[in-house]
């Protein structure tokens, strides 16, 4: 089963693009100058630059602790794939990078996991279920911080616009 990594990757083109009520949401004070693309400046307690706000290649923009590693291992062994995403959704709109890969290679089911399981997972799931693909939401791995009862409408509506498992009963299905 191939892991296909799908997260924010911004550049200079991206913020011609993105609507004013897009850029209105990231924004942590409603001005331009915290919005997408901005200077996050260090990450607290290190020197380590956190980089342009969700700018691909920097540091805010890669997976949560662990996870790099693990992306960049997989990435480096040709079993994991890495695709850069412009909005909540790595599959909105008529075509973009991971739709593309998932035509060519005529991918036609894909398990969701990650976080913001209320928003860039919901998306993404969302827009896959739309497009016609089969979707499988993995309750143990997605994750958000968001309200319990945003948790609670994502898994009842995947389990109608889709289906609903955990990596046990995935794990033991493929033994």
């Amino acid at each position: 089963m191939k892991v296909l990594w799908t997260n924010w990757g911004l550049d200079n083109f991206d913020l011609l693009t993105i609507p004013p009520s897009f850029l209105a949401g990231f924004s942590s004070d409603d001005s331009a100058a915290t919005t997408f693309g901005s200077d996050m400046g260090l990450v607290p307690g290190t020197n380590i630059s956190a980089g342009r706000k969700l700018w691909r290649r920097s540091w805010n923009a890669q997976p949560y602790g662990p996870l790099y590693p693990l992306q960049t291992e997989g990435v480096a062994a040709g079993t994991d794939f890495y695709f850069n995403k412009n909005r909540l959704s790595g599959l909105w709109g008529a075509q973009t990078p991971l739709g593309l890969w998932l035509q060519e290679n005529e991918i036609t089911t894909l398990f969701f996991g990650g976080v913001n399981a209320d928003q860039c997972v919901w998306g993404t799931f969302l827009d896959a279920y739309y497009k016609g693909f089969d979707v499988v939401y993995v309750e143990d791995i997605s994750a958000t911080e968001s309200p319990e009862y945003a948790t609670q409408m994502v898994k009842y509506n995947a389990d109608l616009d889709g289906f609903l498992t955990n990596s046990t009963a995935i794990l033991n299905a493929i033994k």
